[in-house]
């Protein structure tokens, strides 16, 4: 890399990782609380409880990797299904799509959790699915690349 007599290309690209990580951690932190939030705020809504029926439980088959070495990942196939469940609130029909790795079979009942004041507003279950932890990972990225950006600086400035 090309540098002056100070170092300060140097530096300059330091802080600009350091930089580059807070600025991610950020968006990723934001993005989270928000995808928790909403998470939560459904939970809350979703305060009545009825019986649907199943109308259609279609299967799929998803390939998946998983890293055995450095090198080597295994090939696996997941077989999931998309379940269609019906039900009715003061006699006006709804459904809801579900995405999971159980099956349920045609014609079965099960328990949805709806919004009163909007009864197309559901979820199977006790609690929808979260998917607000995936961010996590990042977070820690992010940080790790500011932690590397703000050593190389400080590195760097005690070197010139």
């Amino acid at each position: 890399m090309i540098r002056n007599a100070n170092g300060q290309i140097r530096k300059y690209a330091a802080l600009i990782i350091f930089v580059t990580g807070l600025v991610m951690a950020g968006v990723n932190l934001f993005g989270y609380f928000r995808a928790k939030k909403e998470y939560e705020d459904l939970i809350a809504r979703c305060s009545e409880t009825i019986d649907g029926e199943v109308i259609s439980c279609d299967s799929y088959t998803v390939k998946k990797r998983k890293r055995i070495s450095k090198h080597n990942y295994n090939t696996y196939t997941e077989t999931r299904y998309k379940t269609t469940v019906s039900y009715t609130v003061d006699g006006k029909g709804y459904s809801m799509v579900y995405d999971s790795t159980s099956s349920f079979p045609v014609g079965a009942m099960t328990q949805l959790k709806y919004d009163p004041n909007d009864p197309s507003t559901s979820f199977l279950g006790s609690a929808p699915p979260s998917n607000y932890n995936s961010r996590i990972a990042m977070i820690i990225t992010s940080g790790f690349i500011s932690l590397i950006g703000i050593a190389a600086f400080l590195k760097l400035r005690n070197q010139y």
